[in-house]
């Protein structure tokens, strides 16, 4: 009953539960979408991996302490989502939530189990990890906590986060579309673009809805971005005469050291984002507009 509970509570979304649908897309190719944050695999580093590997230890210490606590089709069904999770981000906090409703429900119906977690705790050692486990996970949420509202206090947007000071030189320079932009600028393009009404007035190559991308568009994004061998075919599919682009990807150096396209724009030389116009543009207007690699 708690893991159809759980799976009805996923249907409970802005998109209706169709997460689901794009994750059997993701398992066939799990490699494919490693370039969104989402949809990659977990690591250590990621905040959410702690609290999924503490209720993970915890419900398998209570397992094997109380063998019969829960079914095999229940903890089969957990350790499927808890694959899932791990092989996609997006699906950590359900798994997160199921692990701590299993140990509530062990903790609750079972005899002897919180006097077993009390003889647990009673180690020196044990305390003194929780303790320290508590402290770090309180004091990193603060700090995060801290900086999300110092950053919304000071900027209604915040320009590492979207691409407002490009897409203004772009507006302000009247740089030629098409514009080939990246998976995470396609988002607020369209929002730049749009009227009143939220209509579109263009219509960008990509944005950061993977249900509504080709395959095509996806696999010539991520040649360009990854700088693999066909990074030009992005390109030639958009018939782009502006790109908008991460700074940090290696396509922006491939792009420079190419001769063919001008670096009008740069919000910072690691992070941030670049303009880079055609060189038979910058040409046309090279006395109003300044590039860092063509002369």
């Amino acid at each position: 009953m708690l893991l159809f509970t759980c799976f009805v509570a996923t249907l409970l979304t802005p998109n209706f539960g169709t997460e689901w649908i794009s994750a059997m897309n993701y398992v066939g190719h799990p490699a494919t979408f490693t370039l969104i944050s989402e949809l990659r695999p977990v690591t250590f580093l990621d905040p959410w991996s702690v609290p999924l590997l503490i209720g993970a230890a915890l419900l398998l210490w209570l397992c094997h302490s109380m063998p019969r606590a829960l079914s095999l089709r229940v903890l089969a069904g957990w350790f499927v989502l808890l694959c899932l999770s791990l092989a996609v981000m997006r699906f950590i906090p359900f798994a997160v939530m199921l692990t701590c409703g299993l140990i509530a429900q062990i903790l609750g119906e079972q005899k002897g189990a919180r006097e077993a977690v009390l003889r647990l705790t009673e180690k020196r050692v044990v305390r003194q990890a929780l303790v320290v486990v508590i402290l770090v996970i309180t004091g990193v949420s603060i700090k995060v906590a801290h900086l999300r509202l110092v950053q919304a206090w000071d900027r209604v947007i915040d320009s590492n986060f979207v691409a407002r000071g490009a897409v203004d030189f772009i507006e302000s320079r009247s740089l030629p579309k098409p514009i080939l932009n990246s998976f995470e600028d396609g988002h607020y393009l369209m929002y730049r673009y749009a009227d009143q009404n939220g209509e579109p007035g263009y219509r960008v190559p990509i944005d950061g809805r993977t249900e509504v991308n080709t395959k095509e568009a996806w696999d010539e994004f991520k040649a360009s971005y990854l700088g693999a061998e066909r990074w030009q075919d992005f390109i030639d599919l958009v018939k782009a005469k502006t790109i908008i682009w991460p700074t940090g990807s290696p396509f922006v150096r491939i792009l420079t050291a190419s001769g063919q396209w001008c670096l009008v724009y740069q919000d910072g030389p690691v992070t941030g984002t670049s303009v880079l116009v055609q060189r038979s543009v910058w040409e046309e207007r090279r006395a109003h507009l300044d590039s860092v690699n063509c002369y």
